[in-house]
């Protein structure tokens, strides 16, 4: 990371080199250590101009520029790394204080695992205040299965507002959800593109929810436009998060994976739908999946099914899993 990348080439290059790079717009440092083959190609510089350009400017540049600090660097992104809690302590444990708003997080599990849940939670919770673990802003939940459950949100909200009383009493959660139905890859593609950037310059939201990708994706005989409409998916998302310092998930289906002579649990032989192609895409991947065990609860013959949420891969967590309950409060502590 350097202070100053933007420089002059006139002193370090040969004048001809100059003034064919200004015609392809390559007008300082960046621009030529950014540039693509193609586009170099595009204005005839010959491979060996090529590498004595690139090797000429590097040099130019790790010594001229001036590093920077820690210090500096955390500074810079003060504010932008943030986290939303899902509102149970030992999934917000594991999560070090929750879901990043920073790419894109993958909740994958079987059917009835609880995926859908934490995500309705999720656009619950991020309307909190930030001291409460939110970004006091909306969601936009897209859903391409069934209808989304707005009964089972009013429910989460409802224990929230009686947990943190006046603190959240101004907030109208459901007035803060934004729900799109889509069935096909190109209905979503369309939501992503046009709907979502409208909405998201028009209103504050800190959560995008997609359940599930593997739903739509999943079907595609055609792999090769599938991984397309995949990555341009993604790097829309991606640069609507960036953009709006929103969080993004996306919630994936698995299969099983039979006969499997190293796995010892059942949670071990479930594999993420949609392959390298998708996982590539993605920054942290969750797993969600119910145990064999189950909790009673009060004096009645009522028991609760233990669920265990997993963390597979991120840039910045360590592995480490949590078990859960889910009660008509939402994903709860097991007490």
């Amino acid at each position: 990371m350097h202070k100053n990348f933007k420089l002059n080439l006139e002193n370090i290059l040969p004048a001809d080199l100059v003034k064919r790079l200004r015609q392809a717009k390559c007008i300082d440092t960046h621009s030529v250590l950014t540039a693509s083959d193609a586009k170099f190609r595009k204005y005839d510089f010959s491979p060996s101009e090529v590498r004595l350009i690139r090797s000429t400017v590097s040099k130019f540049v790790i010594t001229q520029c001036e590093p920077i600090t820690n210090a500096e660097l955390m500074d810079t992104n003060f504010g932008k790394w943030k986290r939303i809690r899902v509102g149970c302590r030992a999934v917000d444990e594991i999560l070090n204080n929750g879901i990043s708003n920073v790419g894109i997080t993958e909740i994958c599990g079987e059917s009835g695992s609880g995926k859908s849940q934490i995500c309705l939670q999720l656009a619950v919770t991020v309307q909190l205040p930030e001291h409460l673990g939110g970004l006091g802003r909306g969601a936009v939940y897209i859903s391409t299965e069934d209808s989304v459950p707005t009964s089972r949100t009013v429910e989460i909200a409802n224990y929230f507002r009686n947990r943190y009383g006046s603190e959240v009493a101004h907030i109208n959660f459901s007035d803060n959800i934004y729900i799109d139905e889509v069935y096909t890859e190109k209905e979503l593609l369309q939501c992503v593109t046009n709907r979502l950037p409208f909405l998201l310059n028009h209103s504050k939201i800190g959560l995008i929810v997609i359940d599930s990708v593997g739903a739509i994706f999943r079907i595609s005989c055609n792999y090769i436009k599938r991984a397309e409409q995949m990555r341009d998916l993604c790097q829309t998302l991606l640069r609507l998060s960036e953009k709006h310092r929103c969080a993004v998930v996306c919630v994936n289906q698995v299969s099983s994976f039979v006969n499997s002579r190293t796995s010892t649990s059942s949670d071990d032989q479930l594999i993420p739908c949609l392959g390298l192609a998708w996982a590539n895409l993605v920054n942290t991947r969750l797993q969600v999946h119910r145990t064999n065990k189950t909790l009673t609860q009060n004096t009645q013959v009522t028991s609760q099914p233990i669920r265990k949420i997993r963390v597979l891969f991120a840039p910045d967590l360590k592995h480490g899993s949590a078990e859960f309950i889910i009660t008509s409060n939402g994903v709860s502590d097991i007490v």
